[in-house]
């Protein structure tokens, strides 16, 4: 499906790049479980080749401790975006318990060379994108489904979730080599 850049990046320009690295982040809140808002807690259920799981009540310091990619150090809109997504939405005193899936791939300096590559400036220096407007070639990406899957499955089971587990933030990455800064 083609799509029209330049009306999705009005100030941006293409620029190509090499990528060395792709990540996908995914948090689920568990729908009608909470944890008592001073009883925080977290911890990795399964970690496997370049493939990452947990459980935790408090997503910022899950990332802190836990990150695969090293997002968390490394790109400073990272925070933000979970701060975002993570938020206490319910209005009780409670806490939310999330399941985080992380996967990670060698992309081994992946030419993006044909206008996959934007840059805007969005008031705070560059903003790096990356754009899969179904024209250009895209890297292949393995983000582990069946470790996914698997993850979900056990946590519905184990929690006795009687609805679906609820997707609040969901982010597919690209790290240049040797260049500090990841691209979304």
């Amino acid at each position: 499906m083609p799509v029209n850049v330049s009306a999705a990046i009005p100030d941006g320009v293409p620029f190509e790049c090499f990528l060395s690295e792709c990540v996908r982040t995914t948090i689920y809140r568990v729908p009608q479980f909470f944890s008592p808002a001073d009883e925080g807690f977290s911890g990795v259920v399964l970690d496997a080749a370049e493939f990452r799981a947990g459980i935790t009540t408090k997503p910022e310091k899950y990332f802190s401790q836990n990150d695969l990619s090293g997002q968390f150090v490394d790109d400073p809109t990272f925070l933000p975006w979970v701060r975002e997504r993570c938020g206490n939405d319910h209005g009780t005193p409670s806490t939310n318990i999330y399941v985080v899936l992380q996967a990670r791939q060698d992309l081994n300096a992946w030419p993006a060379t044909d206008g996959q590559c934007w840059k805007a400036d969005r008031g705070c220096g560059d903003h790096l994108l990356f754009v899969d407007g179904g024209e250009h070639t895209v890297p292949f990406f393995d983000d582990k489904p069946h470790w996914r899957n698997a993850v979900l499955a056990a946590a519905r089971l184990e929690l006795d979730s009687p609805g679906s587990l609820v997707n609040v933030a969901d982010q597919v990455s690209y790290r240049r080599p040797t260049v500090a800064g990841w691209i979304c």
